[in-house]
This record gives structure tokens, sequence and C-alpha cells, in this order.
């Protein structure tokens, strides 16, 4: 039985690079995203094998509905910013 990842931040850069080793592997992952974006730079036949779901890691809800059927979480969603503030 193929183990069902969730990863949050599948867009970012170390998510997408996670994702695409899930994927290679065997994995059935399913991708936490804000918006409709994908990662340009990862080659589409990965991005194809993936359930891309659009939400937000501090939406409760959302992350529950998310993780049903769900065997484990891989959490690589942050806030990247160069302001010193």
């Amino acid at each position: 039985m193929t183990k069902k990842i969730l990863l949050t931040g599948g867009t970012g850069f170390l998510g997408s690079y996670t994702l695409t080793a899930l994927v290679e592997q065997g994995y059935t992952v399913r991708a936490l995203r804000r918006g409709s974006t994908t990662p340009h730079w990862i080659d589409p036949a990965v991005l194809e094998k993936v359930e891309w779901v659009t939400g937000d890691v501090l939406d409760i809800v959302g992350l529950e509905e998310a993780m049903e059927n769900i065997d484990a979480v891989i959490h690589a969603a942050a806030m990247v910013s160069f302001n010193a503030r």
C-alpha cells in the first residue's frame, strides 16, 4: 500500500524539491499551496502526479480537511523575509 503524504509549502524551494523526491520514491503526495501557482523549476511530469490543495496552514478547518486519509505530514511551509524587522 502506497503511503499518502501531506506536504505543506509545496510551492516553496524546500517543499518543491521534497515533493519531487517523494513522487520519485513512489509516494502519493497531496501538497498545500496558498495560490494557484506551481513551481516552474520542477518537471511538469512530477507536478502532474501531485494532488494540489489550496489553503493556508493557519486555517485549522482547512488543514483538517487536507489531512483526511493522510498517513504522514511533512511541514515545509515558512514565511521568508529579508526585511530586518
